[in-house]
């Protein structure tokens, strides 16, 4: 049902995954058409509805695209909105970091 809805025209729930005219992004959808054939690939293979070889290129060919755009996709998922790690921007880690005691050969260097 959720596939069917990401599949159909002008569907697509917002963020990383849209591309410029709202629908789910086609690599992204045939990345998860796929892990669903991969799900029972043994099956798919059996009846002769595909190859082994088939399913892993697709996927390989897939990941490859995607990995090219990486950035931007994680970047449409506005993550700092949902997480607070300090990972993830310089200053924030640079406060963390400046938390925390140090330690030498001796034991405790500082603390903060």
């Amino acid at each position: 049902m959720a596939y069917e809805a990401a599949a159909g025209a002008g569907a697509g729930a917002g963020g990383a995954a849209e591309g410029r005219e709202g629908k789910i992004d086609p690599v992204l959808l045939r990345l998860y058409e796929i892990g669903a054939v991969k799900s029972d690939l043994a099956a798919y293979v059996e009846h002769g509805i595909v190859a082994r070889t088939e399913v892993f290129g697709a996927e390989d060919a897939c990941i490859e695209e995607l990995g090219t755009r990486l950035g931007r996709l994680l970047d449409g998922l506005d993550i700092g909105a949902y997480c607070k790690a300090p990972i993830l921007s310089e200053e924030l880690w640079e406060r963390f970091v400046g938390t925390l005691d140090t330690f030498g050969s001796e034991g405790l260097v500082s603390s903060r």
